[in-house]
């Protein structure tokens, strides 16, 4: 396992594929190939990776073990398509409650978030400057309900439509 991921042909397919290519084979250095690198691939299989898991278990929480796993699937979905296995394995991720209560912010919480975001207390003059775009991010957010990654690719023109600006609508 660790010779494969430390191939060429491996190396070279994250760096084309994945964006975090660094972080992930850090990651995979640090926690991954202590407990699997030694296995061959072919010798691989569900016991393997559920004693990977269990052991994991000890020390991070079930979505960290998942985004491992992903990992892992990468490098033997990689192995398979090079053709260093003749089976795929199907790596079982943890069942993650996903069932957690939404966090809805009260009109009042809503109040003190925009006051705070429009305040310039104890502010020098450049910072104030930096930060005035703050409370329309702030505005944008809680009068479209966007959480953050749709805020973050929002666009001038998704702002701005057939005249109209959000302010119009704010208090």
């Amino acid at each position: 396992f660790a010779q494969f991921v430390n191939s060429s042909d491996f190396i070279d397919w994250s760096k084309a594929t994945r964006d975090t290519h660094d972080n992930r084979m850090s990651a995979m250095n640090s926690t991954i190939l202590p407990i699997l690198g030694k296995y061959k691939l072919k010798d691989m299989g569900e016991a393997e990776f559920t004693r990977y898991k269990n052991k994991r278990l000890a020390s991070v929480a079930k979505s960290s073990i998942n985004r491992e796993i992903n990992d892992i699937s990468a490098v033997m979905s990689q192995a398979f398509k090079q053709k260093l296995i003749r089976v795929q394995p199907k790596i079982e991720k943890f069942k993650l409650d996903r069932g957690k209560e939404k966090r809805i912010l009260s009109k009042a919480d809503m109040k003190l978030l925009r006051r705070s975001a429009r305040s310039t207390k104890g502010l020098r003059p450049h910072q104030v400057k930096q930060k005035e775009h703050i409370a329309y991010i702030i505005d944008i957010a809680l009068f479209c309900g966007l959480r953050l990654g749709e805020l973050l690719k929002l666009k001038w023109g998704d702002i701005v439509t057939r005249g109209e600006f959000l302010d119009d609508y704010l208090d």
